[in-house]
């Protein structure tokens, strides 16, 4: 399968990381904060945000973590399903295809460790690009190479 470029998204409803990888380089990455207090405002906000930056750029396929729903309330984690549903959904739409990684896999895949912190996937993204970037950009960054990584290996 030719690859044109890879995004990676860590989802959440204050804050979604995004990075998109096209030959093994960041071409873009970033945080989408949206405002809105109600959560399917939230939901409508990040997904529209994630298309208008991806319209230009020719996306074969968006991986997204799975969360790791020990410290949420069932509250919590119902609203992260639906904005992962939502994603899930706006990307088929559009034809790209939808990979979804464990924390572990994306962490082992990243460090060679997959109970790494996530100061070490911060750090080994950086190590790698040489460029700063926040935790959440860093998780969908991991996301986008564990994908990648993947699909080579398939």
């Amino acid at each position: 399968m030719p690859l044109n470029c890879i995004i990676g998204i860590d989802p959440g409803l204050h804050k979604t990381g995004y990075g998109i990888i096209k030959d093994g380089d960041i071409i873009a990455s970033g945080e989408i904060e949206p405002e809105a207090i109600d959560f399917k405002e939230r939901i409508v906000y990040v997904v529209n945000e994630l298309l208008e930056i991806t319209k230009e750029m020719n996306i074969s396929v968006a991986g997204i973590e799975t969360q790791f729903y020990l410290h949420f309330t069932r509250r919590s984690i119902m609203r992260l399903l639906q904005l992962k549903g939502a994603l899930i959904y706006a990307f088929y739409a559009k034809g790209i295809k939808v990979i979804e990684l464990t924390p572990r896999e994306i962490k082992k895949a990243i460090t060679g460790n997959g109970n790494a912190s996530k100061a070490q996937v911060q750090y080994m993204i950086y190590q790698i690009f040489k460029k700063k970037v926040n935790e959440d950009e860093a998780d969908a960054i991991a996301v986008a190479i564990s994908v990648m990584h993947r699909i080579k290996n398939v």
